[in-house]
């Protein structure tokens, strides 16, 4: 298995940039959209990390347990020297956030859907905690989804949604509403497959580490549940190539690629208390790293 449907989707988004240019959406970006797109991983025959461009594994696999883990504070990734959230570290102090507390994003939308804090300008005063307080306990999707998996695992409800419609389109309380939208698990002959709906794709810089995000997720559950794997699917709403991005990705085009390697992940104990020392990517070749802009 190798990227070649990855990087056919790209050559298209190239091709429609080239012909019918680029539109401003916000802050001044510029962006070629393709809507309605999807990739399939078969992760029985090799793990979907990008070679024509070195990867930052450890990176998405650290973003992946910080999320599982419930966390929402940029600083716990940067002490492990993973900086992928710290562009959006202040967006929410002016809501009465704390600087590095990105809000309703995915890890609080996973472990704890619907819950509602509010602020206490007194209690803050007093210094009695940090002047937040729950209103409404939120629902743990991936406890549920685990167990569903294991117990009813012919059902077709096994859902995890980030999306929130009240906090990410109402309030506007979470520091980047979330792009992986939804993903839905499917267990068929013992194993696990898994399908991302992504209402918002960066094709070049965000979408590789999507791609290899989700597919230790789909070990690691797999793995929980007793399982194999099977497939990894990502379905694209608006899959995009910025303007700054265009001389990159046809440069992207021209690279070798290689045989997509291999992942062996060490069981833990839980999903919840896997470390990067349990991981080995073997058989890994790619070209070299590509600094690519991001836009905020």
């Amino acid at each position: 298995m190798s990227e070649k449907a990855y990087l056919d989707l790209l050559q298209e988004l190239v091709s429609k940039a080239e012909t019918k240019g680029f539109r401003e959406v916000r802050d001044g970006h510029k962006r070629c959209s393709l809507f309605g797109r999807q990739l399939r991983f078969n992760l029985e025959e090799g793990f979907p990390l990008m070679t024509h461009k070195k990867v930052f594994v450890r990176g998405a696999f650290e973003e992946l347990m910080w999320m599982l883990r419930g966390q929402t504070d940029v600083q716990t990734l940067e002490e492990k020297k993973v900086f992928i959230w710290s562009l959006w570290k202040d967006v929410l102090v002016e809501y009465g956030y704390e600087s590095g507390d990105l809000g309703a994003i995915y890890g609080e939308s996973w472990r704890n859907f619907g819950q509602v804090r509010d602020f206490c300008e007194v209690s803050a005063s007093m210094n009695d905690g940090d002047g937040w307080f729950n209103v409404q306990e939120g629902f743990d999707q991936i406890e549920w989804v685990k167990n569903e998996i294991i117990n009813n695992p012919e059902s077709s409800r096994l859902i995890v949604s980030a999306w929130n419609p009240h906090v990410h389109c109402v309030e506007g309380k979470a520091a980047l509403p979330p792009c992986h939208t939804l993903f839905q698990f499917f267990v068929e002959d013992g194993k696990l497959s898994c399908q991302l709906y992504q209402r918002s794709g960066d094709y070049i810089i965000g979408n590789p580490l999507n791609i290899i995000f989700y597919a230790m997720l789909t070990h690691i559950m797999a793995q929980q549940c007793n399982l194999g794997v099977g497939d990894f699917i990502i379905t694209f709403g608006d899959v995009h190539l910025y303007s700054d991005q265009l001389e990159m990705a046809k440069e992207i085009l021209t690279r070798p690629t290689y045989p997509f390697p291999q992942i062996e992940i060490k069981k833990a104990k839980d999903l919840y208390s896997y470390e990067w020392e349990d991981v080995k990517v073997l058989n890994y070749i790619s070209g070299d790293k590509i600094s690519i802009p991001v836009a905020k």
